[in-house]
């Protein structure tokens, strides 16, 4: 194999083992739905696994109910309902306090906990 080649490998080979070792890191999950029955669903099978989660009402007609999870791949694919959208980061989840309304949490029923969860539990 040649040098420039090898090198590529060897770079290549430890970008999956990082990949493989930032898979078991918790982050923030948002999930966006349509309907709140939908985002409910989401929400239930989230508590059913004993993942926190946040379900979300939009603020206006022209947004999307939504669901915010913190966990790592493992946990977060368990719990499926494929949302319209979904996108990654605690940033997400911070913009949303701004655009919606907590319905409800099993981090805690105290709407200062529950922020004070999110800005203490970043992504990894």
């Amino acid at each position: 194999m040649c040098g420039a080649q090898e090198e590529y490998t060897n770079e290549f080979l430890d970008y999956i083992e990082f990949e493989d070792e930032i898979e078991d890191y918790p982050y923030w999950l948002v999930k966006c739905y349509s309907t709140r029955r939908e985002a409910e669903k989401c929400y239930s099978r989230a508590v059913e696994l004993n993942i926190p989660a946040i379900l979300f009402e939009p603020l206006s007609r022209d947004l999307y109910y939504a669901v915010a999870l913190y966990g790592d791949d493992k946990k977060l694919i368990e719990v499926g309902v494929p949302g319209i959208e979904a996108y990654a980061g605690q940033v997400r989840v911070l913009e949303l306090l701004r655009t919606h309304l907590i319905v409800k949490s099993n981090i805690s029923s105290n709407i200062g906990e529950v922020i004070a969860y999110i800005k203490n539990h970043k992504d990894y």
